[in-house]
């Protein structure tokens, strides 16, 4: 918490950025923090005795009044220096918009799962070809057949050397191992 704490001046100061720029919730937060919006309403109920005894306590003869245009230009002054010094090497992210909108980003996010799972399906399917066709090689090495030639054979050939195989299979071994893919 006490290293998180360094970087809570820039994000009171981004949201104020984003209050500033019309965000409600932004706004919200930040009037909560400085304690200037209180959901709870405070009522408090006095007798008079307990009135009187606070009244008391009070010296009006001993208490400082001070000039009120004295006190703003002490306190904006201050203000400033405060929020130079805060401000002094901050540097804040740019904005992403993509929050603005968060019904848009959940269905970027669910697209974009979407997409890769469909590229996940197809590499592994990728896979599973590429091991049919080694399995197909093996089992035709095991009973002597030649492979069939390099690039793509219409169906009819690779019809006839499938049935060439099997058939070699049967009388080799006496069943056919594996299955056509």
């Amino acid at each position: 918490m006490e290293v998180a704490g360094i970087s809570l001046p820039a994000v009171i100061g981004a949201m104020i950025r984003e209050a500033e720029s019309g965000n409600v919730q932004a706004g919200r937060l930040v009037l909560e923090h400085f304690g200037k919006l209180d959901n709870r309403v405070k009522i408090q109920v006095e007798s008079p005795f307990e009135k009187f005894m606070r009244f008391e306590e009070v010296d009006v003869e001993e208490a400082e009044f001070v000039d009120n245009k004295e006190v703003t230009d002490e306190v904006v002054n201050f203000a400033h220096a405060v929020n130079g010094i805060i401000t002094k090497d901050v540097v804040l992210p740019n904005r992403n918009t993509r929050n603005d909108n968060p019904t848009i980003r959940k269905n970027d996010e669910k697209r974009s799962l979407a997409l890769a799972t469909q590229s996940e399906k197809k590499r592994l399917e990728k896979i599973q070809v590429q091991r049919n066709m080694y399995q197909r090689r093996k089992r035709a090495k095991e009973v002597g057949l030649d492979l069939l030639p390099a690039g793509r054979q219409t169906k009819s050939v690779r019809d006839g050397w499938w049935d060439k195989l099997e058939e070699i299979e049967l009388e080799k071994f006496g069943e056919i191992r594996g299955t056509r893919f």
